[in-house]
This record gives C-alpha cells, structure tokens and sequence, in this order.
C-alpha cells in the first residue's frame, strides 16, 4: 500500500492498494501506482524540511530526527564527491571533467568540489545553488554536456527510464553518465493468499494497526534485508528499488554503454556509462 504519509501529503487522501513488480531477469523492483507529476510536487513540496520531518513522523514513530539528520549528513557527507571520482576512475574517466551537469541534485553540493571547467544543477525543487555552481531554470535539452551525474533520483521517479533517456539526450557525443542509487533489495517470506490480503485491508483502514505493521516490516527489512510474514513495504519516496543487473539494462534501454557498474564507497550502487 501507499504509506499513510504519503498518501496525506501526495494526494489528501488514505493509503491506496498497490503492486510491486519484479523483473525475474534482473531483479528490479517498482510500484504499479507511480506519482502523477502534480502528485509528485506536492509532496516534494518542504521534502526533507522541518515541517516535512514533523508530519513524516506522525505516521512513521521510527522516523526520528536522528534520522533525519542523518540524511542531511550524509547528503553534506565529502565522501560523497569523493565516492563519484573514485567510481569515474573505475571507469576511466578523470579529470579534467569538462562541463558537468547535476541532473536532480538539489543545490548542487555534490558537484562543487569536482574538478570541472563548468558546473550547473538543475532541479524541479530550485533550490540556490551552492558557490560555484549556477543554476538551470528550465530543463536542458541540448547535448552540451560533457559528464552528467543523477545521483539518489532514479529511485524517486515513476518513469526512470524516461529520465535517463532525456539525461542521455543532453550529454554530447562520447560523453559519460554517472548514475547512483540506494541497495535496498530484500528477500520476501511473505506468502501471497486470502489471509495476509485481510491483514493489509485491515490496515488499509485502521491507522494504528497500519503504523503497527509498518514498524514491524521496515525493522525486519531494514535490520535483517527481509520482508517477513504478513509485512508489507509502504510506498514512501522510494519507488523504484535497482540491482547491479537492472542498473546497467537500463543504461543500455536508454542508449548508453556500460563502462562500470556495482558498489561504490559509500554503501550504495553506482554505474558509469557512455553515450554512443
């Protein structure tokens, strides 16, 4: 189901029935229901402002600030930039960097300490960029791009492979794409049947019952990467989840060459790609 948080600040309403599909060749997982672009906006609206972490944790008791904070530290984290540049050099790609685009990146921090001749951001949040980063208003469309990093986004977007797609369009000709997302793949004990469909209904229209159960399923999948009997995995902001496998047959859907793909420094996926 869609979580209780989501559903409040997305679209108003209660949690809806949902699927997660999974690709049996490479493992990639996705919610059927997606966001609609205005859905999307209204809940990335104040995303990970005040205000944001204090309704979150209305619905979500483990949503605490030390997590939270968290988040923003390792979103300022430096071993960040310096995870991108270690995982570029895997595929042989070092500075100089040319022009740089931070496709989805916020302010901009994660580029600002690469070696680049040009670094811009864009974001549909429009946030000021940090020093030495300017800022895209619109959407580029123009190949002038000499490297293009979309690094923890994939995994927000209903359509992943359209963005890519678009990321490839603004990269020129041998120029190179960074991508990154979080490893959040589990292994399910849940069996499907009438019983564990009564239990998430049931949830579905008790708030209590529903924070309950999604305490009792994040703690088992987030501390022993299992979805256990009767759990469910609430849509929150994550709505695509990738493997090794699934990351680099995306690249390739999308037109671009694998040049590295697999863990990178800082405990999630990376892939390296080429436009041909």
């Amino acid at each position: 189901m869609t979580s209780l948080f989501l559903s409040r600040s997305a679209w108003g309403g209660s949690p809806e029935w949902t699927w997660i599909h999974r690709c049996r060749e490479c493992d990639f997982r996705f919610y059927e229901r997606g966001l609609s672009d205005s859905e999307a906006e209204a809940f990335y609206r104040t995303y990970r402002s005040t205000s944001y972490f204090v309704e979150r944790r209305r619905d979500e008791p483990f949503y605490t600030k030390a997590a939270h904070d968290g988040t923003e530290q390792f979103l300022r984290s430096p071993e960040r930039p310096k995870s991108v540049m270690t995982v570029l050099g895997r595929a042989g790609v070092r500075p100089p960097l040319g022009s740089v685009l931070d496709y989805g990146g916020g302010d901009g921090r994660l580029i600002a300490p690469l070696d680049a001749t040009r670094k811009a951001v864009y974001d549909i949040g429009a946030a000021p960029p940090v020093s030495g980063v300017e800022a895209l208003i619109t959407e580029p469309v123009a190949p002038e791009w000499d490297l293009v990093i979309c690094a923890q986004t994939l995994e927000h977007v209903s359509d992943p492979l359209g963005l890519l797609r678009r990321i490839v369009q603004v990269t020129r000709q041998q120029g190179n794409i960074y991508l990154e997302v979080p490893r959040q793949i589990w292994k399910s004990l849940t069996v499907r049947g009438g019983l564990r469909d009564s239990v998430l209904r049931f949830a579905q229209r008790h708030r209590p019952f529903h924070i309950g159960l999604d305490v009792y399923s994040t703690a088992f999948r987030v501390k022993a990467g299992v979805l256990p009997p009767f759990g469910l995995i609430p849509m929150r902001e994550h709505i695509n989840f990738f493997t090794p496998a699934a990351l680099a047959a995306i690249c390739r859907r999308a037109g671009a060459e694998v040049l590295y793909c697999g863990p990178d420094m800082i405990d999630s996926l990376a892939a390296v790609a080429q436009k041909q």
